[in-house]
Parts: structure tokens; C-alpha cells; sequence
């Protein structure tokens, strides 16, 4: 946010301390600018059309915006491994359900078999 009239003012004070030859006053950083004004160089130094520091907010919202890219990419990728692992423990529960219920029944055979043979061992004495 820059006012016009004060680069004006800098530059008639650049002006009127170098006519009353107190350039002792003028910093280097002064000196090099009247040095540009009167070379008619100014235009590096003065902003046309857009203010620094919103190039700089410009600048650090683009950061901003590149850094949550990344970070949603990061997420989406975290989010498919997530997905593909919970695919893979669904199948091993339905997996393990299975075993358990095979594993389950064969034990219930081979209690229904011992106990028929026991009953029937017992019916002959």
C-alpha cells in the first residue's frame, strides 16, 4: 500500500538536500536513489502497479497453496493403503471365520464320534 505523495515528498527531499549539498546527510542508500532520479532510472525503484509486499502475499499464498497439495496428495495416498489394508484384514477375518467354523464342526464330529463309541462300548458290557 503505497501513497504516490510520498514517494513525491521522498523524492523532493533527495532533491532539495542534494542542491544544499548536505549529501553528508543522505544515507548511500538516499544517494543511490537520486542517483537513479536523476538519471531518470526511478522506475526501478518505484513500484508500478503493484505493491511489493502483495507480491510477497501473492508469493506466500501460493507456498501455502502448493504446501496443502501436497498434503491432500499425502492423505489420498495414506487413505489407499489404509482402504487396501482393511480390504486385506476383511478377507483374513472371512478367512478365519471359515477356519473356525471348520475347525469347529470337525471338533464336534469327533466329540459326537467319541461319545457314540463310548455309548456304544458302554450298551455292550
Amino acid at each position: 500500500e503505497h501513497n504516490a505523495l510520498h514517494f513525491l515528498y521522498f523524492f523532493v527531499y533527495l532533491k532539495e538536500t542534494k542542491e544544499k549539498q548536505e549529501t553528508r546527510q543522505l544515507s548511500s542508500v538516499e544517494l543511490d536513489l537520486y542517483n537513479k532520479i536523476k538519471n531518470r532510472q526511478f522506475l526501478k525503484f518505484f513500484p508500478v502497479g503493484r505493491a511489493g509486499i502483495l507480491e510477497g502475499e501473492e508469493q506466500e499464498e501460493e507456498l501455502i497453496v502448493k504446501t496443502l497439495q501436497d498434503k491432500v496428495v499425502q492423505l489420498e495416498k495414506r487413505l489407499s493403503e489404509i482402504t487396501e489394508q482393511q480390504e486385506v484384514m476383511q478377507k483374513l477375518n472371512s478367512d478365519s471365520v471359515r477356519y473356525y467354523a471348520r475347525i469347529s464342526s470337525e471338533l464336534n464330529r469327533l466329540h459326537n464320534s467319541m461319545f457314540n463309541s463310548n455309548n456304544f462300548e458302554a450298551k455292550r458290557r
